[in-house]
């Protein structure tokens, strides 16, 4: 019996050991997940299968096809042209007409980075993914622009002097491995606290990770350089300067696809530490981790660098990117890794400087805190002057309060995908995530978003028929929404995730359709909501991460949704039929594949005839879409660039004239991007014109006017009122950001750009009428562009 009950003592003892264990490595508040109502009710249909999904490549492929890569310089050599185009143009009444902001502004997008005023806590800088950077002086109440005039919106590191916080640098380039915006063109210096910039270097930076100043030393600076996303250069590393960004030297590199993505220093000694991710990709390869993956050390000012093991992840080809963070008073360093693919490594803890590490946190703790695609995030901060406090940032955001024995889930009252946290000495913090900036001042547990920023990053939009004022749009990672009138701070959600095509019933106001990534379509009539596409048919085709649908303008339940193929519904979704075979030139191998659908029109004057145009340069017409089989489809576009198709546009009043824009740089030849057809496509006339060599995201027809077309372009908006003779640039006081939708509404002759990057703008038109020939055939309220 004694035996019995020592037996069970044991035991006994035995569990307590293990629960008290077990109690200190866990987290203490596990609730994952993204907190998004639209985006949870509807993944109760079983076919979204996870809270969130990484980025697509629809940004950059679009730019680079046919080729691997955007050609070098390509960016920057446009920019400028457009910049020289804009000088000399004959500017009209209507190149004067200003853009007027539609919001919203309380629904802001992505921001990488973050930098608050060292003595005033109410002047905040934020980098915008695609929107420059913000300045606010009351805490978030309101935000300037101040980098508008810079040739670059891609922001990926802030930095403000610790002597004079009137000295502030910018690096260009959003390093998160993000697909929608642009490569950056270097780092950018102002001394008046933003109100002017100067581009002092590191033009072939591309990426940048982080910008550190040394407090001894408050003219060494130190830039974390990423590098190309696509392609290999040798342009990466760190790099300093020790004349405030006058001169720069690579002082640390180790090879073309191996860059800095982090870097931190220790005010006391001077020590930096540097995290090295190497990420390559091309159209067959693609990684986001190798064997050069890891933390550097220099004690002498970045002369001399030695990596760092003891404790550390074994260098391998999984151990991805890296992310530092230093508490100045005890000299304690975090680290959290990503692996290849992109999941969660762990965190790492050092109180010497890194020479030695142990770890506090592992996915039995956090989870796959990045869901998958941990390139996109990997970064971690100490609270100063509490080393044993810190965040941890992902999808979701994690602290712990004791050094990492514990780890609570903070994510709730704030939006997911955190990029980079400030906190200040009261512990008060700064996010700035995927929804725009928030603060806290109770360690993370309640928020107060700042809601005032126009960055809302739009991939397409839509003007409501009925009603001018009530426009709707897709965004990335704050799904689609709408306004509710003129006012640009009361915007609302539609629908949660990426958010893409949005079309309106023009019968009924409160029936319209939506999207998700990857053409998940939806349907909502009178706030009730359901699947609108025929998942039957879904799985085994190919989407565009944008997919194209379409209302008939002549039919309000007759609607067309795009794969590889063209489906069409007679019944408001309710049932589909195949229209096409696969339009495109298949799948394609490697790494980066098309063969998808990206734009389809349907004649306003004739409802028969159909166009489409793909990823792979592609264009087709058919003129038998009143059949009640398949439509015979016949390929036109023999004599168009090999581009990635834009938009594909019948005119309002023709159904044989139609208008094709195109993405893509050239590469040693000069490369139009608008076409025009007035026979169906079996000839193109090209109305380029004297518009320089950028991607044409959209063109729009004005119905009224005779010759008059707009386009929207990655670098603003341009009109030309002779067919593509001579074009001018469209209005004033839109910064140069790329729009990628235009919507026209005829009745109140309103034009609408989405912006990926700077919310919405509207244009009054009307003015125009009365300074030109009235076309007068075709006439109503309903919106023009409806794709």
């Amino acid at each position: 019996m004694k035996k019995i009950f020592l037996l069970l003592a044991l035991m006994t003892l035995v569990i307590v050991v293990l629960f008290s264990f077990q109690n200190k490595t866990k987290t203490t508040f596990t609730k994952p997940g993204y907190k998004d109502k639209h985006y949870s009710e509807q993944r109760k249909s079983g076919k979204i299968t996870t809270a969130k999904q990484k980025p697509g490549d629809w940004f950059y492929l679009q730019r680079a096809y046919p080729n691997d890569k955007i050609p070098d310089n390509a960016y920057i050599n446009a920019y400028q042209a457009v910049k020289d185009f804009n000088m000399q143009a004959d500017k009209s009444v209507l190149s004067n007409t200003p853009w007027v902001p539609a919001g919203p502004t309380n629904i802001p997008g992505r921001i990488p980075c973050l930098a608050v005023h060292p003595s005033e806590p109410a002047t905040i800088y934020a980098g915008s993914a695609a929107g420059g950077v913000f300045k606010s002086i009351d805490f978030g109440v309101t935000w300037n622009s101040i980098f508008d005039n810079e040739a670059n919106l891609s922001i990926g590191a802030i930095a403000i002097h610790p002597n004079n916080p009137n000295i502030i640098y910018v690096g260009t380039g959003e390093a998160n491995a993000a697909n929608d915006t642009y490569e950056g063109v270097g780092v950018f210096k102002s001394i008046d606290a933003g109100a002017t910039w100067t581009n002092i270097g590191l033009t072939e930076s591309y990426k940048i990770g982080r910008i550190i100043i040394d407090p001894l030393r408050p003219d060494s600076v130190f830039v974390a350089v990423q590098g190309k996303l696509f392609g290999a250069n040798f342009e990466r590393g760190v790099y300093r300067s020790q004349n405030g960004g006058t001169s720069w030297e690579q002082v640390f590199s180790i090879d073309d696809t191996t860059g800095c993505i982090d870097i931190v220093i220790d005010s006391t000694t001077g020590t930096l530490l540097a995290s090295m991710w190497t990420r390559y990709r091309d159209r067959e390869y693609r990684t986001v981790g190798g064997m050069n993956s890891g933390i550097y050390k220099s004690t002498d000012g970045g002369e001399n660098w030695s990596q760092l093991f003891t404790g550390l992840p074994v260098p391998a080809d999984t151990v991805g990117r890296i992310g530092l963070t230093i508490e100045q008073t005890t000299g304690t360093v975090y680290s959290i890794y990503v692996n290849h693919p992109g999941r969660f490594m762990g965190i790492y803890k050092s109180s010497d400087l890194g020479e030695n590490w142990t770890t506090v946190a592992t996915q039995v703790e956090l989870g796959d805190i990045f869901n998958g695609f941990g390139w996109y995030f990997a970064q971690i901060r100490v609270a100063p002057g509490n080393p044993n406090k810190a965040y941890a940032l992902g999808v979701q955001l994690y602290s712990t309060d004791n050094g990492g024995s514990n780890w609570n889930f903070l994510g709730y009252g704030v939006h997911a995908d955190h990029h980079d946290i400030y906190i200040d000495p009261n512990n008060n913090l700064y996010d700035g995530s995927d929804g725009g900036v928030s603060y806290s001042t109770d360690g993370g547990w309640n928020w107060t978003s700042f809601n005032s920023m126009p960055a809302t990053q739009f991939y397409a939009m839509t003007i409501d028929p009925s009603n001018s004022e009530i426009l709707y749009g897709g965004t990335q990672d704050n799904g689609s929404m709408r306004s509710t009138g003129t006012a640009v701070e009361t915007w609302e959600k539609v629908g949660g995730g990426d958010g893409f095509y949005v079309q309106v019933d023009p019968t009924d106001q409160n029936i319209f359709y939506a999207e998700y990534q990857w053409g998940q379509m939806y349907k909502i009539d009178n706030g009730s909501w359901s699947w609108a596409v025929d998942w039957s048919f879904y799985d085994l085709d190919r989407h565009n991460w944008n997919t194209p649908f379409i209302i008939d303008p002549q039919n309000n339940l007759k609607l067309y949704y795009c794969s590889d193929k063209v489906y069409q519904s007679v019944d408001g979704t309710e049932t589909w039929t195949q229209k096409s075979n696969d339009l495109t030139n298949g799948p394609g191998t490697g790494n980066l594949t098309y063969g998808t659908i990206t734009t389809i029109d349907v004649a306003p004057s004739d409802s028969s005839v159909v166009y489409a145009g793909t990823d792979d340069g592609n264009v087709w017409v058919t003129t038998d879409a009143d059949n009640s089989g398949m439509f015979s489809w016949t390929n036109i576009s023999a004599s168009l660039p090999n581009r990635w198709i834009t938009r594909v546009k019948a005119d309002p009043s023709n159904a044989a004239i139609a208008y094709v824009t195109l993405s893509g740089y050239k590469d040693d030849e000069l490369l139009p991007h608008i076409y025009r057809t007035d026979n169906y496509g079996s000839s193109w006339t090209s109305i380029s014109g004297d518009l320089p060599d950028f991607p044409i995201n959209d063109v729009i027809v004005d119905p009224d006017l005779t010759n008059t077309l707009y386009i929207g372009t990655d670098f603003g908006s341009f009109f030309t009122s002779d067919m593509g003779v001579t074009w001018n640039p469209l209005g004033i006081d839109m910064p140069m950001v790329a729009i990628h939708d235009l919507d026209f509404h005829t009745g109140d002759r309103k034009l609408v750009a989405g912006t990926h990057g700077r919310s919405m703008y509207t244009l009054d038109l009307s003015i125009q009428s009365c300074c030109q020939g009235i076309r007068g055939n075709i006439n109503g309220d309903a919106a023009d562009d409806i794709d």
